[in-house]
């Protein structure tokens, strides 16, 4: 045995600790190096990747000399590897030192180096846009460990000034940060975490998914503030699943908590969310009070882009009834819009144009306002917008008996709504697909297509749609042979009566 072996029974000993151990990788990491270099990887585990200026940032009191020796010690561990000019710890270890660190015993340590990559990652007046904003999210990822409250807060007004902005991918990235805290959040903090998840899934188009964690956040009763926020997105949810009566009922339940709060934030989308609420139902005129409700209260809380929203809503409720007049509300609304902050918004009232004027039968407006949304909906990556126009704009190419376009536009559509998981969107494509095929005599293609969508009405739950699909569909018997068999009928018949007479 070497010198620098250990004896049979502290090895014996070490493995039983370790194979008890829920950080097992880490601790055989850090086998691997004396206590200061075990210290200060810990310490590189809190950010998410780590060189030589991160690593004096966490700990000053080395010198570049140390720094250096350090990280070469570094690169040859299994579990770094070399990620363009810096280094990163493989993703489990990372995560089990991490967790380490949100102990209530580690906390004070934690906050401190935290503290230090707050300033570190603070972004400098030289730096380049794409620098900056890289260090802007490192700083507040680094600020929630450093003092969680100023954290959160800050972390809820980056969140929300980018879905204003209809940058949802953007807070999906920003959820994922907060998550890595959530062994230390507590109460509100982790409700509020819930909530954005909802939210997320939400944005993506998951509606169970959002409304389950919703379910879960009405029953843990949170603060008055974010409950009236989780009743409002599950209305939303609901009404958005079909689930009218609870959709309303969770409506109705958001607006008494915030009758009683002065100037609620809030009030004028909860009014917004009942129009949308009576508008599915049928029900025109309390439709049209709620909106009218919502554009009132918005105005007064001078919230911009609600009033907007609203003056949408609004336009699209009068469509069927008043097309000109609906076109007055979206041209207004797009007068309201900045183009450069409101891209995303202008997108879906060009549609809306696209639309009020298919209905007033000016195809050639139409097919410009749909060609502009699709413009901004393709610069933006909005896949689900995308497929929306598309489909919109086959009507204008059906009137105007431009058939290969309108396939096309049907088939992207379709395509489009299978990607982003809307498979009765999807649906609804490829039945207007199957019509128009059907009545370029395609019967074949018209069936192919009908079939495709019956099967996305069921994926979907969705059995009675299915049904009229196929009835809609369904081969239609030929006269001819309808007419042939009539006369075979008769034929058999007369002479079954002449058998008789001879007997």
């Amino acid at each position: 045995m070497s010198g620098t072996a250990l004896p049979l029974s502290q090895l014996q000993e070490l493995i039983g600790e370790l194979s008890s151990s829920q950080s097992r990788e880490s601790d055989l990491l850090l086998l691997q190096l004396d206590e200061e270099n075990g210290r200060r990887l810990r310490l590189c585990a809190i950010p998410h990747s780590f060189d030589a200026a991160t690593l004096q940032a966490l700990d000053p009191s080395l010198s570049l000399q140390d720094v250096k020796f350090t990280l070469e010690q570094f690169q040859v561990l299994p579990a770094v590897t070399l990620s363009g000019d810096c280094l990163v710890l493989h993703d489990v270890a990372r995560q089990e030192l991490f967790s380490q660190w949100l102990s209530p015993e580690h906390r004070p340590e934690f906050a401190a180096a935290s503290a230090r990559l707050v300033e570190f990652y603070k972004p400098d007046e030289n730096d380049n846009p794409v620098d900056a904003a890289t260090k802007q999210i490192s700083r507040l990822f680094h600020l929630l460990g450093a003092d969680p409250d100023a954290g959160l807060w800050e972390f809820q007004d980056a969140y929300q000034s980018r879905r204003s902005l209809g940058r949802f991918s953007d807070c999906e990235s920003l959820l994922r940060l907060l998550r890595e805290y959530e062994p230390a959040l507590e109460g509100e903090q982790r409700n509020w975490l819930n909530y954005y998840q909802a939210e997320v899934a939400d944005d993506n188009r998951d509606l169970d998914a959002a409304l389950a964690v919703l379910d879960r956040l009405r029953q843990d009763t949170p603060a008055a503030a974010l409950r009236s926020m989780v009743l409002l997105r599950s209305a939303s949810v609901l009404r958005r699943l079909e689930r009218l009566p609870e959709a309303e009922s969770a409506g109705r339940e958001a607006l008494k908590f915030v009758n009683g709060v002065e100037r609620s934030p809030i009030r004028h989308l909860i009014h917004h969310e009942l129009g949308l609420i009576a508008r599915d139902r049928g029900d025109f005129e309390e439709a049209r009070t709620e909106l009218m409700r919502s554009i009132e209260l918005a105005k007064a809380a001078s919230s911009h882009r609600d009033v907007v929203v609203a003056y949408n809503s609004l336009g699209t409720l009068l469509r069927k009834p008043d097309p000109r007049e609906a076109l007055k509300l979206f041209r207004e609304c797009l007068d309201l819009l900045d183009p450069d902050l409101d891209k995303l918004r202008m997108a879906q009232v060009l549609n809306n144009l696209g639309l009020a004027s298919a209905d007033l039968q000016e195809w050639e407006n139409s097919s410009q306002y749909f060609q502009a949304s699709l413009q901004i909906k393709r610069d933006a990556l909005d896949l689900a917008g995308e497929a929306s126009t598309l489909l919109n704009v086959s009507r204008v190419y059906r009137a105007e008996e431009k058939w290969e376009d309108a396939r096309s536009a049907l088939m992207m559509s379709a395509k489009l709504f299978e990607d982003v998981r809307d498979p009765v969107r999807a649906a609804q494509a490829l039945r207007e697909l199957a019509r128009l095929m059907r009545l370029r005599g395609g019967a074949d293609a018209a069936a192919h297509y009908a079939v495709r969508a019956v099967e996305c009405l069921r994926r979907a739950g969705r059995e009675a749609d299915a049904s009229q699909v196929e009835q809609e569909f369904a081969p239609k018997k030929s006269r001819r042979r309808w007419l042939i068999w009539v006369a075979v009928i008769l034929a058999v018949a007369v002479a079954i009566v002449l058998a008789v007479e001879l007997v």
